[in-house]
């Protein structure tokens, strides 16, 4: 069992279980899954360079897992976490 757990910039702490296994797309590695991903989780056309003005951030991957999918965003930091609480990989957005 693997849990997301964002850390905002304003400190605050969200864990989200994700389920068995997951799926990392970024902008940098897949640019079409990305793409794909940003439309349907936002439900419009925009461009992913674009700030989006909901959160006031840019999103740059989203995690996909049982029947979710969470944007990460840059001014948080990310981390899949297995179910006794362990870091099981680091998904912050590197500078």
């Amino acid at each position: 069992m693997f849990i997301l757990r964002r850390i905002s910039g304003n400190g605050i702490e969200i864990n989200q279980k994700i389920g068995d296994s997951y799926t990392l797309i970024t902008r940098e590695s897949n640019r079409e899954a990305f793409v794909i991903a940003f439309e349907q989780t936002f439900g419009k056309n925009k461009s992913i360079d674009i700030v989006d003005l909901v959160e006031e951030t840019v999103c740059y991957a989203f995690v996909c897992g049982d029947s979710i999918t969470q944007p990460l965003y840059e001014n948080q930091k990310n981390f899949i976490m297995t179910e006794s609480g362990k870091t099981f990989c680091n998904l912050t957005l590197k500078p």
